[in-house]
């Protein structure tokens, strides 16, 4: 909707917002190009400035010491434990919320903050795991489940996210392990089929991945996960153009998701279109800047791009 909106309003879309313009839905509307991010825009966003926000330890400093000056009656055992809690979900909710952002450094920082028996739940273990994986830090992800039993009755979110680590690391045949039985479930979670396909590409197992993608397209046309596991699985195949219509297919989908301007990057890169492919990888790198694969292939466009130059000169 939000896409939409700004388009009626002249104003560009960003990359790294979720959703896309409903062109079908408007009449003699320009759209404008979208733009990196508005985070990075100047100006007022809405959000309070830094002198009015109030911090939850001073204000309960603040309570602590009205206490103490005996203005204020003490909280009883049950207020004491409410309101502790209280602090600790919303905590954890702007944990997440950074998270969600993309703002993962952030992210670990609120989880930081959280008291000893809250950061040791396994919900804060998974969203630090998450956090420093999104980061690269595959290492520290590993550690920060060292707390959750693993087993073969481990909950999805733990599964697949320990996939992940192992597809991160190069270990493909131990995250195909975990993925086909998460994928053989009677109701897979959410995701489970692109990251299969993901790794059965990286193995070079595309007769396997072929079926996969097409299950899931045949279930919900518009996945954008499986549009850009089809695109990711033609460009194995040698196929940059069936790649590139796959890829901005995808991206129409979820602008906001940077491996869908990756795989169009490098597809645009096979192909010789440097200055598409280097939109693509500036567009990946704005939402993941941690991830360092799109930023050396961008290093290397650029610098063959700088070679040319002097070429011709």
């Amino acid at each position: 909707i939000a896409p939409t909106v700004l388009a009626l309003l002249g104003l560009p879309a960003a990359a790294d917002m979720p959703g896309r313009v409903l062109v079908e839905a408007l009449d003699g509307v320009v759209v404008p190009e979208r733009i990196g991010s508005w985070e990075s825009v100047p100006g007022e966003c809405g959000m309070h400035p830094p002198g009015m926000r109030v911090d939850p330890a001073d204000a309960r400093a603040a309570l602590d010491q009205l206490v103490k000056l005996g203005y204020v009656a003490p909280l009883s055992h049950d207020e004491e434990r409410a309101q502790r809690d209280t602090v600790s979900c919303n905590q954890f909710n702007l944990a997440q919320s950074c998270a969600d952002a993309r703002q993962h450094r952030q992210a670990i920082a609120a989880l930081d903050a959280l008291d000893e028996g809250a950061r040791a739940a396994p919900p804060a273990m998974l969203l630090r795991a998450q956090c420093l994986l999104a980061m690269g830090d595959s290492r520290g992800a590993r550690e920060a489940l060292a707390g959750i039993a693993a087993g073969s009755d481990m909950p999805p979110a733990l599964a697949m996210l320990r996939a992940l680590i192992d597809l991160q690391e190069g270990r493909t045949d131990a995250a195909l392990d975990g993925l086909r039985r998460l994928h053989r479930l009677q109701r897979p979670p959410r995701g489970v089929r692109s990251m299969l396909t993901q790794a059965l590409v990286a193995s070079g197992r595309f007769d396997e991945a072929e079926p996969v993608i097409r299950d899931a397209l045949a279930e919900e046309p518009e996945d954008a996960r499986a549009l850009c596991a089809r695109a990711e699985l033609a460009l194995a195949r040698g196929d940059e153009a069936g790649a590139i219509a796959d890829g901005l297919a995808a991206a129409s989908l979820a602008m906001d998701d940077p491996r869908v301007h990756f795989v169009l990057g490098r597809a645009f890169a096979v192909a010789g279109s440097s200055p598409e492919a280097e939109r693509a990888l500036e567009a990946c790198i704005a939402l993941a800047p941690s991830w360092l694969e799109p930023r050396a292939l961008l290093d290397r466009l650029r610098a063959d791009r700088t070679q040319r130059a002097g070429g011709e000169a």
